[in-house]
C-alpha cells in the first residue's frame, strides 16, 4: 500500500512569490504525485503512486477526491484535462480517459511505459512511451476521443525513449500551418513537427 501524507501538491495565487501545501481529502494516499492539470481556479486534476491514483479537486485543490479510473499496475504519470468532461491520463501500461468528468473510465492498452499525455480537443490527443527495454519511443495519437489509437511513425526512427509530449492548443505562427510538439528524451530535449494539410 502506499505511505501516507508524502505526495506533495503545492498552490500560488501570487506569481510564485509565496505557496501553499494543498494535501486536504484523499491526496495523503499518494506517495508522491507525478502530474497535474488545471481546467480552471478551481477543477484541477492529480496522478500518481505507488499504485496507479487518480485525484480531482473542486475547490482549488483545497480538498482532493480519489477517482474510480480502472488504472494498472504501476504509477499513473501525467494527465491532462481538456475541459470539464474529458481528461486523458497516462499510465505505466495505459492510456485512459474519461469524458463525463470522473465517474467512468475507458482505458487502451499501451507499451509500458507511457508517460505523457496531451490533447488538443476531446477527440484528439497524443501519448509518448518510454521504453525501458529497447530504449526507444514510440507516438501514440487518437483522433475520435480515444476509441482506436495508432502508433505514428516518426521519421529517421527508431527513436529515443520519451517522457513527455505537449501541444500548443492555438495554432503558432509559422510559414505553413502545423503544431509544433515537444518531447523531452531521456538525455536531451528533441523537437518535431507534425504537419497538418
Amino acid at each position: 500500500a502506499a505511505a501516507t501524507g508524502t505526495a506533495t501538491v503545492l498552490k500560488t495565487a501570487n506569481a510564485g512569490q509565496s505557496w501553499t501545501l494543498l494535501d486536504g481529502g484523499d491526496i495523503g494516499l499518494a506517495d508522491h504525485i507525478l502530474g497535474i492539470s488545471a481546467i480552471d481556479a478551481q477543477t484541477v486534476w492529480a496522478v500518481g503512486g505507488s499504485d496507479f491514483l487518480v485525484f480531482r479537486s473542486d475547490d482549488g485543490g483545497v480538498t482532493w477526491a480519489k477517482q474510480p479510473a480502472t488504472g494498472g499496475l504501476g504509477d499513473a504519470n501525467e494527465i491532462y484535462a481538456v475541459d470539464h468532461f474529458t481528461v486523458y491520463a497516462a499510465i505505466d501500461n495505459y492510456i485512459e480517459w474519461t469524458t463525463n468528468g470522473g465517474p467512468s473510465w475507458a482505458t487502451h492498452t499501451s507499451y509500458p511505459y507511457t508517460m505523457g499525455v496531451c490533447a488538443v480537443s476531446p477527440d484528439e490527443a497524443w501519448a509518448c512511451v518510454y521504453d525501458a527495454i529497447y530504449s526507444t519511443g514510440s507516438i501514440w495519437h487518437t483522433s475520435n476521443g480515444g476509441q482506436t489509437w495508432d502508433d505514428q511513425l516518426v521519421p529517421n526512427g527508431p527513436i529515443r525513449s520519451l517522457w513527455n509530449i505537449s501541444f500548443a492548443r492555438e495554432p503558432i505562427p509559422e510559414p505553413a500551418v502545423c503544431s509544433l510538439l515537444f518531447c523531452l528524451a531521456i538525455a536531451a530535449c528533441t523537437r518535431l513537427r507534425l504537419g497538418r494539410g
